[in-house]
């Protein structure tokens, strides 16, 4: 049931200038991590944030503020080379045991 909860934020990337003015209008917002858990855990966070990099791709300033500004309120945030660092951060998350 708590994985049915994931879903990924819709920003980042190339993007047709009328979408994009859709997308800001309907309050998408620059350097929110790429994917959210929404939640809690038994360690009295409220949920897991990820933010995806590849490559040696390094987060933002603006990325950096949300992460740290996440963190401050109460949320995991991890950032994540490839599926399977993003997998191991929400099987760590969730505290579930790998088959």
């Amino acid at each position: 049931m708590q994985l049915a909860l994931i879903f990924s934020i819709p920003n980042g990337g190339k993007r047709h200038l009328g979408t994009a003015i859709k997308l800001k209008a309907s309050g998408t917002k620059s350097g929110i991590p790429d994917i959210f858990l929404p939640v809690a855990n038994r360690h009295g966070k409220h949920g897991l944030w990820i933010e995806l990099k590849v490559g040696k791709n390094k987060p933002t300033k603006n990325q950096l503020w949300w992460i740290h500004s996440l963190r401050a309120e109460g949320y995991a945030v991890e950032v994540c080379y490839g599926f399977e660092e993003s997998q191991a951060a929400i099987i760590n998350y969730l505290e579930l045991e790998v088959r």
